[in-house]
């Protein structure tokens, strides 16, 4: 398990841990190893979003579970991790609280929803050619993504 103590050191703990060079990932990327190396020792703020998902394609990772760590939205939290939240602060004051319902846990969960509500995404902003989207495995070619939004166009 990574902790997440900045993100230079969360992306370089998963660099490391999939046994890849700075310039692996760089070039599968398309970024320079110097810059990653800034990133990773905190010489550089937190990239844009664009910078991520680049970063994602040379890690081999989820870009959401990137865009996490960066900061740029909350992360989801299952049931247990929640239910794990209320019974650590439970424990924390001795007691004086009470063990986590349903109820209480469908009410969090309802909270982490609302939160999440306010991020949206502009699907014709992440079909452009900034970003790299896959799906079932694959990465959309610029033609691909030109077609879902010509099917977009015609059906909304």
């Amino acid at each position: 398990m990574i902790i997440i103590t900045d993100f230079g050191t969360f992306i370089k703990q998963l660099r490391k841990d999939k046994g890849l060079s700075l310039k692996e990932v760089a070039k599968k990327g398309g970024l320079s190893h110097p810059y990653i190396s800034q990133i990773e020792n905190g010489k550089r703020s937190t990239p844009k979003p664009e910078i991520i998902n680049k970063l994602s394609i040379g890690l081999d990772v989820d870009y959401i579970q990137l865009l996490e760590a960066a900061g740029y939205f909350p992360k989801i939290k299952t049931a247990e991790e929640i239910i794990h939240d209320v019974e650590t602060m439970r424990e924390k004051n001795k007691g004086k609280l009470k063990k986590a319902t349903p109820e209480d846990i469908k009410r969090m969960q309802d909270e982490q929803d609302k939160a999440l509500a306010g991020i949206v995404f502009n699907i014709e902003e992440l079909l452009s050619d900034g970003f790299y989207i896959k799906y079932k495995g694959k990465f959309l070619s610029p033609e691909q993504k030109q077609k879902i939004i010509k099917f977009m166009n015609n059906f909304l």
